[in-house]
C-alpha cells in the first residue's frame, strides 16, 4: 500500500477519503511542516499532500527518494511547488482547481463591500461606545449600479466574479492574455490599457507568473484615471507592495483590498496594516467549511488519478 504524508492538520476527511487505498500518515500540528521534516518525507514518502506554505522547490525534489511518485497541492494553485522540477524525475502534481471558485468569488465581493461601506468601521464605532444617535454623514459609502467593475484574469474565479458583479448591476469589463468567451450576458472583454481607463473598481484573478509579477506598479496606476478600489484575490506579487502604498499615500486609488500579499503575511507595522484607505485580512478567499469539504474530495481524488487507482 503506498505511504502518503499530509503536511498539515486538516480536515479529517481527507484521511477517511483516502484510508481505503493509502497509507496516510498526518502531520500532528496546525502549523507549517517544517523545512527539515519536508526533506524527510520526500525521501520516504510515496505521495505528499502539501499546502501552500510549503515550499517544495528543486532542493527538495533534489532530496526524493525514486518512490515519490504524486504530489497533491491542498489548493487552487502550484505557485509553492517546482512543478518542472518535478516533472523532470517523474513525479506527477496535481492541485484541487475547482474547489475554491465560488468561495473565493463570494469573498471578493464580502470583502470589497466590507471596505466600500466601511461595515469594520461601523462595528468598532459601536463596539467603542460612540453610537449615539442616526447620522445622515456616518460612514459614508458608495453606491455600485452603473459603476465600471474591471476584472484581469478571466478564468474560473474571473467569470465568477463577473457573475456576482452583474448581479449589482455594475457595468463588468475585462482583460484576459487572450480572446475568450466572457460566457456571462453583459460582461464585455477590453484591451488592458483600455481597461485601466476606464474602472472603477478593479478585481485581480490571475496566477503569479513571469508575465503578472509586478504587473500592478506605479507607472500602471497612475494610467487609472478614475482612482478606482484595487482588490487582490490573486497572489501578492501580482501587486508591487512599496508601489501600492506610494499610490495610497497620494490619494492615486481610493482604496485597496488585500486578500494577499507581498510578503505573506505581511508585518503587523506594515504601513499597508494601519492605512484608513486600505482593508487587509489574511488569505481568506477560500475559507469556507463548504471549500474544504470540496478540496478535500478533489485532494483524495488527484491522489487515485496520479497512482491510477
Amino acid at each position: 500500500m503506498k505511504k502518503i504524508f499530509i503536511t498539515r492538520k486538516l480536515t479529517p476527511l481527507l484521511s477517511e477519503l483516502l484510508a481505503a487505498d493509502f497509507e496516510v500518515v498526518s502531520h500532528s500540528e496546525n502549523a507549517v511542516l517544517p523545512r527539515e521534516k519536508l526533506l524527510e518525507v520526500a525521501r520516504t514518502y510515496d505521495g505528499i499532500l502539501s499546502t501552500m506554505p510549503d515550499k517544495i522547490d528543486r532542493e527538495v525534489l533534489s532530496e526524493a527518494g525514486s518512490q515519490l511518485k504524486v504530489i497533491c497541492n491542498y489548493a487552487s494553485g502550484l505557485d509553492n511547488i517546482d512543478v518542472a522540477a518535478a516533472r523532470e524525475r517523474g513525479i506527477s502534481v496535481f492541485n484541487a482547481s475547482d474547489a475554491v471558485t465560488h468561495s473565493t468569488a463570494d469573498f471578493t465581493f464580502a470583502a470589497f463591500l466590507s471596505f466600500l461601506r466601511k461595515i469594520s468601521k461601523g462595528q468598532a464605532f459601536v463596539r467603542e461606545g460612540k453610537w449615539i444617535s442616526w447620522d445622515p454623514w456616518l460612514f459614508l459609502g458608495e453606491d455600485l449600479p452603473g459603476k465600471t467593475f474591471g476584472i484581469l484574469g478571466y478564468g474560473r474565479i474571473g467569470k465568477a466574479v463577473a457573475r456576482r458583479a452583474r448581479g449589482f448591476d455594475l457595468n463588468v469589463i475585462f482583460s484576459h492574455y487572450r480572446e475568450v468567451d466572457p460566457e456571462v450576458p453583459g460582461v464585455k472583454q477590453v484591451p488592458w490599457e483600455e481597461m485601466l481607463e476606464q474602472v472603477d473598481y478593479l478585481s485581480l484573478h490571475v496566477p503569479a507568473t513571469a508575465e503578472t509579477i509586478g504587473m500592478i506598479d506605479y507607472p500602471t496606476i497612475q494610467k487609472m484615471s478614475k482612482r478606482p478600489i484595487i482588490i487582490n484575490m490573486a497572489r501578492g506579487p501580482v501587486v508591487k507592495t512599496d508601489d501600492l502604498v506610494r499610490a495610497l499615500e497620494q490619494n492615486l486609488l481610493r482604496g485597496a483590498v488585500l486578500d494577499v500579499t507581498d510578503p505573506e503575511p505581511l508585518p503587523a507595522n506594515h504601513p499597508l496594516c494601519h492605512m484608513e484607505n486600505c482593508l487587509v485580512v489574511p488569505h481568506l478567499g477560500s475559507s469556507t467549511i463548504d471549500c474544504r469539504e470540496i478540496t478535500a474530495r478533489e485532494t483524495a481524488a488527484n491522489f487515485k488519478k496520479g497512482f491510477n487507482i
